[in-house]
């Protein structure tokens, strides 16, 4: 052992200096190696999360482009539904204003006409009851 020492010691200084700057020098290779292939494995999968934002970027483009088309194809739709319903609307009341005169009518000539009255409340008998039920499916 003190061969070796000895041995050691009669190297210059520069060659331990120069030994040294290489292993520091070879670390700090490992050290950038491992940090480019990291920034390379980031950088794929930014790439990756860029092509996966570009294809749903299209998909909603596509998905408003459809709505867009589907919005103007029933635009008028909608306008005409309004129009339709308030048709309705009135149809209805003019119904019911024709049902609420008939009933008034009606309420008249009870009121004036005592056998009507009677007429109106008689019991119709079941079987005449079914045979007006029959032929009123029948009709329909």
């Amino acid at each position: 052992m003190t061969a070796v020492l000895a041995l050691l010691a009669k190297v210059p200084v520069w060659v331990w200096l120069a030994l040294a700057a290489a292993g520091v020098i070879g670390w700090q290779h490992l050290e950038i190696s491992h940090y480019r292939s990291k920034v390379a494995a980031l950088q794929a999968q930014s790439a990756a999360y860029v092509a996966t934002q570009k294809t749903q970027l299209a998909s909603i483009a596509a998905l408003q482009l459809a709505n867009r088309g589907w919005a103007a194809k029933y635009a008028a739709d909608m306008a005409m539904s309004k129009s339709y319903a308030e048709a309705a609307m009135r149809y209805a009341r003019q119904q019911q204003a024709a049902a609420d005169a008939s009933s008034h009518k009606l309420q008249v000539v009870y009121d004036n006409v005592p056998a009507a009255r009677q007429w109106a409340a008689q019991v119709v008998p079941e079987s005449i009851a079914k045979q007006l039920r029959m032929n009123a499916s029948a009709e329909h």
